[in-house]
């Protein structure tokens, strides 16, 4: 800056304390201006002047209030009535908000705003403070409030007083002009009438004008309130962190076209290229370059309207990792993990322990460094510093449930472009939520959604189009979907390890076979079955291992290496190493990676699961070949779970129809879909979980208050969403111990073992109880549980249960060689 208020310094005035990198109050304050730029840098389409110029003075006046003589004594250590009591800067911040913006000035509210809520909701500064309620109405606490006030009141001495007067008569309009913040026009007060006036006075009546006017905002300057306090919070708390400049956004035209430049577009990925402003619905079957069209959408709003946030959703933490490598290395040509990268993150519960496994690949095992340049990538992703993130949809629902720093999300929401891909994944209650929420973005916030699915039942299209009114619909032409046409369809009315030795005859025959289980405990049996029969596990100690287990019950490391192992041998991008393979998984394989096979058997399944099942089988090549995947009718255990019985007889009926021993064409999926959902019983099931939801997510959205966080009954009903919890099995206890000994707290969290609340409940019955330590606030979020664990079976969760129930009957695990 031109002008620098360097008497402040010479006074000593501090933001920071010496172990927190001891910044003076107008360097830290400086800083957080700088963030604000790269704010309205990145969002130039959002705002006005006005907006930036407000939050400008907001930004320069936030901490005047650190200039209290007991806060500087806190930062030197030395503990008094300040700290005792914990009073807050900010609301002494408020004493000075008259100097430039007295009772009247068209601005100053929304300034005040910025000021009180950049740490603390306004609620609990009411309760700390007062100014919700008029003097009269608060009876004996209004004397506490005045004494409160009058204490932060004389925290300045006179000196500092002037000193931060000066400040602003020197430096205010200076500093606003020279960034180019216009369009407010402060009023500073005369220095004497500014000496004289009550500090404490003017700290009461700043609160009272703020909650009186939180009180009358309109519903269009509520969501314009929230985006205020998202803009002090992300410049304070980047500044704050030293995360230094935020990146621009520097996806192009070229970047998108790396991936397609030998390509002759399709269809579909051509008419993103031309898409209007707006949102778009895009149907097109598994490996028809729906990620590529996806991007070239991105590019053709941006030309219409300027984004710097794209958030590319997906149901599942390991087609996130993978997404995120994807985008990294095809667009930008830069690894994921690479420290070159500014561009694009990950945003779930495991993403720390995804960018230390990164580092620790990068950095030749430096456990010590990783964690720190692990701990470095995930504050800078919660700081919404990367343009783009690849996230599920619950990290977006953060902001509707009100979640502590809320705006800030919203900020980085606004104008911006969200990519959907397998919407369908979701259950109608979650559905329920996440559509809502699409809708509120793309009303009140001016996002842009693109839905894109090889798999769009009509239920869900229907709902789609009643929140994103005008939307496009784009759908892969028939050439696509014929060239798309890679499976034959084969029925077996038997179980599926009645059909092992078919799947062994699959192998002998030179293919790579994928069997996929709807349990976990059914696929290890199938896997011990196949196992006993002379295979060899195929891991990095045996890589000449010829079957390969891979559920969800897996840690952090085994999962990694055994993905790793199946891109390695069954990859899609690099067939060099392709040989025959028995692979046994659950779920976790549909959409997770982009792997290929030869052949498929399954258990039943809904019809959805089951395309995506086909879709890790013949993907990616160039030839044209049929590959025959096979469907088991009857279910394992005599049961369909985890899916609903009708749906899973209803999806198996309308394929069967159509399908039994021909080439299923994916252009009719919609159609089977529609057939599927027809059905009485399933349609009105469907409308009753996603009708009750909805209402229910109204409800909540309407609860959203400027400056203020959920309580916490709303915040319980948001973690209700996540049905797991994580486990140590007690065989793994000390390698998890040796780590934490070491301090590397990112690895010994590779050792924890995801299950549901539901299995965990299992494990606490009282006549068997598995847990022998349950989760406490102070030392373990998770339970230390004696459940038998190892890097072949994973755990073996189901065998602990009927061992616990039985005792003096052999189990599967005694079994076990």
């Amino acid at each position: 800056m031109k002008i620098y208020p360097h008497w402040l310094d010479d006074m000593g005035v501090m933001a920071k304390s010496a172990d927190m990198g001891g910044q003076t109050l107008v360097q830290h304050t400086l800083e957080v201006i700088e963030r604000l730029v790269d704010q309205r840098r990145l969002h130039p389409a959002f705002g006005d002047n006005l907006f930036w110029a407000r939050a400008f003075w907001g930004c320069l006046l936030h901490d005047f209030g650190k200039a209290a003589q007991g806060f500087q004594d806190l930062l030197q250590g030395e503990k008094g009535q300040w700290s005792h009591d914990k009073h807050r800067h900010e609301v002494l911040s408020l004493a000075f908000v008259d100097w430039v913006f007295p009772k009247g000035h068209p601005d100053r509210e929304w300034v005040i705003g910025v000021i009180l809520a950049h740490h603390k909701d306004a609620s609990m500064i009411d309760f700390k403070y007062g100014g919700m309620k008029k003097k009269a109405d608060v009876g004996d606490l209004q004397e506490l409030f005045d004494e409160r006030h009058l204490f932060l009141a004389q925290q300045i001495t006179e000196p500092v007083k002037m000193g931060l007067w000066r400040w602003l008569a020197e430096c205010g309009e200076a500093w606003a002009d020279e960034l180019g913040f216009v369009g407010v026009h402060p009023t500073l007060m005369p220095q004497e009438e500014a000496r004289a006036l009550s500090p404490e006075k003017a700290i009461y009546t700043s609160l009272r004008a703020f909650f009186m006017w939180r009180n009358i905002l309109s519903p269009t300057d509520k969501h314009l309130a929230m985006l205020y306090r998202g803009v002090i919070l992300t410049s304070d708390h980047s500044a704050s962190a030293g995360v230094g400049a935020f990146p621009d956004m520097e996806l192009t035209p070229e970047h998108a076209n790396k991936p397609l430049h030998t390509r002759t577009l399709h269809h579909h990925q051509s008419a993103m290229q031309t898409a209007p402003l707006g949102h778009a619905i895009m149907v097109a079957p598994t490996g028809s370059g729906k990620t590529e069209a996806a991007i070239l959408w991105a590019i053709a709003q941006m030309a219409h309207r300027p984004a710097s946030r794209i958030f590319y959703t997906l149901p599942y933490q390991a087609s996130m990792n993978a997404m995120a490598n994807r985008l990294s290395s095809a667009y930008f040509g830069i690894p994921f993990g690479d420290e070159k990268n500014n561009q694009v993150t990950i945003q779930h519960s495991r993403a720390t322990l995804k960018f230390y496994q990164d580092a620790m690949d990068a950095d030749e095992k430096d456990a010590q460094k990783s964690s720190t340049r692990a701990r470095d990538i995930k504050n800078k992703a919660r700081l919404n510093y990367f343009p783009i993130q690849v996230f599920s949809p619950y990290q977006m629902l953060k902001a509707a449930y009100a979640l502590k720093g809320y705006e800030a999300l919203l900020l980085d929401y606004t104008d911006a472009l969200f990519i959907f891909d397998e919407i369908h994944a979701y259950e109608p209650k979650r559905l329920a939520l996440i559509i809502g929420y699409i809708g509120y973005l793309a009303q009140s916030f001016r996002a842009r959604f693109l839905i894109m699915t090889a798999t769009l039942p009509p239920i869900i299209k229907n709902a789609l189009d009643a929140v994103l009114p005008n939307v496009a619909t784009i759908q892969a032409d028939t050439d696509v979907f014929t060239a798309s046409q890679r499976h034959i369809i084969q029925f077996a009315d038997t179980d599926l390890p009645s059909h092992i030795p078919a799947i062994i005859a699959d192998y002998a025959s030179g293919k790579s076979v994928l069997v996929c289980c709807n349990q976990v405990k059914t696929a290890q049996r199938v896997y011990e079955h196949i196992r006993d029969m002379g295979f060899v596990v195929l891991s990095n100690e045996t890589p000449h291992g010829n079957l390969m287990l891979l559920h969800g019950r897996f840690n952090g490391i085994d999962r990694r290496d055994k993905e790793a192992l199946l891109m390695k041998y069954c990859g899609v991008d690099d067939r060099s190493q392709r040989r025959p393979l028995i692979v046994i998984a659950t779920q976790v394989v549909e959409v997770s990676l982009n792997v290929d096979f030869d052949t498929l058997y399954t258990e039943p399944a809904p019809l959805e699961a089951m395309l995506q099942r086909f879709g890790r089988v013949n993907r990616g090549r160039t030839e044209k070949t049929l590959c025959p995947v096979h469907i088991m009718t009857i279910p394992t255990d005599d049961n369909y779970l985890p899916y609903d019985d009708r749906m899973v007889t209803q999806s198996i009926a309308v394929l069967r129809y159509q399908y039994d021993g021909l080439p299923i064409d994916e252009a009719q999926v919609t159609a089977m879909l529609g057939a599927i959902y027809a059905d009485e019983p399933i349609l009105a099931q469907w409308h009753a979980d996603y009708d009750k939801a909805k209402a229910e997510f109204d409800r909540i959205l309407t609860l959203i208050t400027p400056f203020e966080s959920a309580e916490i009954s709303i915040m319980t009903t948001f973690y209700k969403l996540f049905d797991g919890t994580q486990v140590l099995p007690v065989t793994l206890q000390e390698q998890y111990d040796n780590a934490i000994e070491q301090k590397l707290y990112i690895e010994a969290n590779q050792y924890l073992v995801n299950i549901t609340t539901g299995q965990y409940h299992s494990l606490t019955t009282k006549k068997w109880s598995l847990v022998l330590k349950p989760p406490d606030k102070d030392e373990n979020f998770f339970a230390i549980v004696d459940v038998p664990y190892d890097s072949e079976y994973g755990l073996r969760l189901h065998d602990a249960i009927e061992k616990a129930k039985n005792p003096d009957e052999t189990s599967f695990e005694d079994e076990a060689p």
